[in-house]
């Protein structure tokens, strides 16, 4: 079963975007009746991409945020596509919710111990001197 469209759009900051800032590109996920798409990055398969990470290379993002729903299926499977993409990944766990508090758990473990890291949203915005 095909899940939902979820637009996806890089950051190179945390907090409030600038009222004059737009949208500069959408990227598509869940597109196939064939097959799930989970992550921002590709299908369930990685038979297609989404094209995100190669527009985050040439945009010179290396650290990407991830926040959202599902965090125990999209979130999850978003982040372990940036880790093996090459970027430095954070999840922000109070900006998600999980389906299942056991997934989740099972997720959060998996995701620390590939090297993502995990903060709350007062953690990122913070002033920098505090």
């Amino acid at each position: 079963m095909a899940r939902p469209l979820h637009p996806s759009r890089p950051r190179r900051r945390a907090g409030p975007r600038p009222a004059d800032e737009r949208i500069e590109a959408i990227f598509r996920k869940g597109t196939s009746v064939d097959i799930d798409s989970y992550s921002a990055f590709f299908d369930n398969g990685h038979r297609k991409s989404t094209g995100l990470a190669d527009y985050l290379r040439g945009r010179g993002v290396t650290e990407v945020f991830v926040a959202g729903l599902a965090a125990d299926y999209c979130v999850y499977y978003s982040a372990l596509d940036a880790l093996a993409a090459g970027f430095g990944t954070t999840v922000v766990t109070d900006a998600t919710r999980a389906i299942s508090a056991e997934g989740w758990a099972t997720a959060q473990a998996d995701l620390r111990a590939r090297g993502a890291s995990l903060v709350e949203s007062a953690a990122l915005l913070a002033p920098a001197n505090a």
